[in-house]
């Protein structure tokens, strides 16, 4: 005997806005981007005899507010590598973990401060356009590349699911790339 279905669930509205930017100030090597989203989502219609769904909630994983914004600054470092320093903050406003009310959990609002240095190998090309001349790509593919990062550094611990309630080995994160 099967007890378990799967149907949607839900008829739901959904609106907001979202961007993106890149800034490049008159400063060598360095730029700011960032993105946001403001979303409005609510549930208009239960679709499922259950009961468990009632119209007017948000949306599931769905919260308000997203953005986060990078400082990143490059500058030359030996033997024709790049280097940079980065830190980026992310924030999202409070949300929850599911329509269905008996899985339904609240989800606070976070903030984490993400901070990253390296050093890249750019990949070398020859130019056939150029006069052979050797230009170095952006395409970091074939090249090397040394990161050293901390992740979430403000936060003590952020629940990005269920099954996390139950895991707080994510709290902080230090790595090392090669």
């Amino acid at each position: 005997m099967n007890l378990f279905f799967s149907d949607n669930a839900a008829d739901a509205e959904i609106s907001g806005i979202e961007g993106d930017f890149i800034y490049y100030p008159n400063v060598d090597g360095l730029s700011i981007s960032g993105a946001f989203s403001l979303l409005d989502t609510e549930i208009t219609d239960a679709l499922i005899p259950t009961g468990d769904i009632v119209p007017g909630q948000e949306l599931a994983f769905a919260p308000e507010m997203q953005g986060n914004i990078r400082v990143r600054q490059e500058f030359p470092a030996m033997n024709n590598n790049i280097g940079y320093v980065s830190a980026q903050l992310t924030f999202s406003e409070e949300s929850f973990s599911d329509v269905m009310g008996p899985n339904r959990a609240p989800q606070d609002s976070y903030s984490m401060l993400d901070l990253r240095a390296g050093v890249t190998s750019p990949m070398l090309e020859e130019d056939s356009m150029n006069d052979g001349e050797t230009l170095y790509s952006m395409n970091f593919g074939a090249g090397l590349k040394y990161s050293l990062y901390g992740v979430n550094l403000v936060v003590d611990y952020t629940m990005r699911n269920q099954s996390d309630a139950f895991n707080t080995s994510n709290v902080f994160s230090l790595g090392l790339v090669f």
